[in-house]
């Protein structure tokens, strides 16, 4: 039986990660807003989208030198027990 939990939970792992790629993309096609995705996958698989694939990533020092504050997020802030 574990065989067809694995299988099960690979397809929703593919097509949430689908998902999550195309949502990037809408961001930038539908609001102009740049994103960067980098995610390692537990068999050390990386996948990334870049909205702009030849701008950079900002730094952290670009990051914290930017006029609007910077808005950090982390597993803690969407727990659903909060």
């Amino acid at each position: 039986m574990a065989p067809v939990e694995g299988r099960v939970k690979k397809e929703q792992l593919r097509k949430r990660l689908k998902n999550l790629l195309r949502r990037h993309n809408d961001f930038w096609r539908l609001y102009s807003i740049k994103s960067w995705v980098v995610m390692e996958m537990p068999n050390g698989r990386i996948y990334t989208y870049y909205s702009h694939p030849d701008v950079a990533v900002p730094t952290k020092q670009e990051i914290t030198q930017r006029p609007q504050p910077s808005v950090h997020r982390s597993p803690p802030d969407y727990d659903p027990s909060r």
